[in-house]
């Protein structure tokens, strides 16, 4: 009962509070998506990128403006295409190389730094508006406190003696997460500029570093079928930028997913970063499969659609 109380109300706070979507792309309110999207693909391609010409990113639901974005192929792909190449200057990440060899714990404080430098100023990029459009306080980490008090009553366990936060449901340190990005940055949590870039980095980065079109492919672990070219444990990436590829044969119209935690470098989040932490960390409930662990039971499960 508890897993389904969790999801339920997962379900209900998305739909009421943050946008209920599978990852990628939020529509804005403050700009026109379509002329983001088009103004960051043309600034991409305009500067070293490389985009398939057959993506395209529109509403899953087609004429549904309410529906989430995704990438979608406007034509059949072949098994290892590359969709997209994005070079590292194109790649909003950290320059101070005091940041480097930090605890992973403070590896994102270079990132969101470039980030507020990404997003102000006069001379900003198609990337640091489309970053700007995104909504703000979308995951459950960034809400009001009264919005995460009343989600933590909801996940308190029922037992009188004393607890650890693990033996409540998961979860688990959703009003410390964002505090943790002012104490371990030394950044000030209580500027929403710092807030609103601590948010984008936790819910929008690979690792650490920002990637344009790369944050647009929705989340699905049923129907993945991208993945990257090259490792970011090995720091390949800082050096070849991001190359993204198919991973079987792509249909026409066929909508190209990521997987957020089990994609083929997802080695550190495979096995512990389920759907508690999926709807903490990006804001969204991801749809089935869907990946349970209870801390406090000793129990991990997977739920999956099965025919008949």
């Amino acid at each position: 009962m508890g897993a389904l109380r969790l999801l339920f109300i997962a379900c209900a706070l998305s739909y009421n509070l943050i946008p209920c979507t599978v990852g990628g792309s939020s529509d804005s309110h403050s700009e026109d998506a379509d002329v983001l999207t088009s103004d960051l693909l043309e600034w991409l391609r305009a500067n070293g990128a490389y985009i398939n010409e057959k993506l395209v990113v529109r509403h899953v639901v087609p004429n549904d403006p309410s529906s989430p974005r995704g990438v979608f192929a406007s034509d059949a792909m072949d098994e290892g295409e590359v969709l997209c190449k994005i070079p590292p200057q194109l790649i909003v990440k950290s320059t101070d190389e005091l940041m480097e060899g930090l605890p992973a714990e403070m590896s994102y404080c270079g990132a969101i730094k470039a980030v507020l430098e990404a997003t102000s100023g006069e001379d900003i990029t198609p990337y640091g508006r489309y970053l700007l459009s995104q909504p703000k306080g979308y995951t459950a980490m960034f809400w009001s406190q009264a919005a995460q008090n009343f989600l933590m009553g909801i996940l308190r366990s029922t037992r009188t003696e004393e607890l650890t936060e693990y033996d409540e449901l998961p979860p688990h340190g959703l009003d410390e997460t964002a505090l943790e990005f002012g104490r371990n940055c030394d950044g000030d949590v209580d500027n929403p500029l710092y807030f609103q870039a601590a948010m984008l980095v936790a819910a929008r980065s690979d690792y650490d570093v920002m990637v344009p079109m790369y944050d647009m492919f929705n989340h699905h672990n049923g129907h993945y079928n991208i993945k990257h070219g090259h490792d970011k444990y090995r720091k390949a990436s800082e050096e070849l930028g991001y190359e993204i590829l198919t991973v079987t044969a792509i249909q026409a119209g066929e909508e190209l997913y990521n997987s957020y935690n089990q994609c083929n470098i997802c080695d550190e989040y495979w096995d512990w970063f389920g759907t508690p932490y999926m709807f903490l960390q990006f804001g969204f409930v991801e749809p089935i499969p869907q990946r349970w662990l209870f801390d406090f039971a000793r129990v991990k499960f997977d739920l999956e659609w099965k025919d008949g």
